[in-house]
């Protein structure tokens, strides 16, 4: 028997499969002083943009805003390949200080953004979010 009754054909197995990457080209901060403060990072395939903002309007004493500890180094993620995103939603038992935290994976690190209401508990916020052409609304 011949070895090359043995061998298998892979004429294809040198192909590889070529998934566009997806990168970040805009981080945009939002400030509407009519109705929402939030974020939105634009990429290379607009499906896959993400928008986070909260309601900015003031019932009464409650704090609430936007917050990223990486702010500052936004410019580092441009062009970056994005990798994925979550989100989490914290409610502390005392239920004074609530966050909506964004994560956003990319080839060069994770991007955290947070939005924010502190309250005694009679002063909620709307959270918008918009990924992969998905949108979710959240009040904390």
């Amino acid at each position: 028997m011949s070895s090359k009754s043995h061998k298998k054909s892979h004429k294809n197995s040198n192909k590889k499969s070529h998934k566009k990457s997806v990168i970040i080209t805009k981080i945009e901060t939002i400030k509407n002083n009519v109705q929402w403060d939030g974020y939105k990072i634009e990429m290379s395939d607009d499906s896959k943009n993400i928008i986070c903002k909260i309601d900015n309007r003031q019932d009464c004493c409650e704090v609430f805003g936007i917050f990223s500890p990486d702010s500052k180094d936004f410019d580092k993620f441009i062009g970056a390949k994005y990798l994925s995103v979550n989100f989490k939603v914290i409610h502390p038992d005392n239920d004074l200080m609530n966050e909506f935290v964004v994560t956003i994976h990319t080839n060069k690190g994770d991007i955290k953004l947070i939005l924010y209401n502190q309250h005694e508990g009679y002063y909620p916020h709307d959270i918008y979010f918009q990924s992969e052409n998905e949108t979710s609304i959240f009040s904390i």
